[in-house]
């Protein structure tokens, strides 16, 4: 997908959350299409999301003690 591509995805997803029904036919492909804009289907893509996804998770985990000592 292109960047024109993408943008027309952003838009038109844009639309459908001020004026469209979520439960349409429109709606499914408006949101196929983002998560195609955003979703690299591959599996390197697939590890690499889930080893960064993996990392926030823990850095969470780790600042957790400290954001309920309200520092």
């Amino acid at each position: 997908m292109n960047k024109k591509e993408l943008i027309f995805a952003l838009l038109a997803d844009n639309w459908l959350h001020q004026n469209g029904d979520l439960q349409t036919p429109l709606a499914h492909h408006i949101k196929r299409q983002v998560r195609d804009a955003f979703l690299v289907d591959t599996q390197n893509w697939h590890d690499q999301a889930l080893e960064r996804a993996k990392t926030i998770w823990q850095q969470a985990l780790t600042g957790l003690p400290q954001a309920l000592r309200g520092g």
